[in-house]
């Protein structure tokens, strides 16, 4: 069903990914495993996915239109996302319990104003 974390465990991945697989000076990742997640493998479908079903710079998402072209983006279940861009070597992150009380929700416009707010900012800074 997606993320399930906190985020102190999201932004350390987050940043483990920024930095090609290594955090705190430890690889966890190899760099050739890096590049797997780098590579979008359903080129000519309706979704651009890499390794491990992330969207790989994916306009079509919730994450909005300002995704770049070299970026992660995964959800989960309860309305989290994490969207990770190589580009601008930043991480996103989201936190909600989107079906409580129940399960009919605004997450996907929610987290489309989020995400395009946040890389509006970032972008002019």
């Amino acid at each position: 069903a997606g993320v399930f974390a906190d985020i102190e465990a999201l932004s350390h991945f987050a940043q483990m990914m920024l930095s090609d697989g290594v955090l705190h000076g430890e690889t966890i990742l190899k760099k050739e495993t890096m590049e797997l997640f780098k590579t979008s493998y359903t080129e000519g479908f309706n979704e651009s996915r890499t390794m491990g079903g992330w969207y790989f710079g994916d306009l079509s998402t919730s994450a909005g239109t300002r995704v770049s072209k070299h970026s992660l983006y995964h959800t989960g279940f309860t309305g989290t996302s994490i969207y990770i861009d190589f580009e601008r070597k930043c991480g996103i992150v989201l936190l909600t319990n989107a079906i409580h009380p129940k399960r009919e929700s605004p997450i996907a416009a929610i987290r489309k104003v989020f995400h395009e707010q946040l890389l509006d900012y970032i972008d002019r800074a």
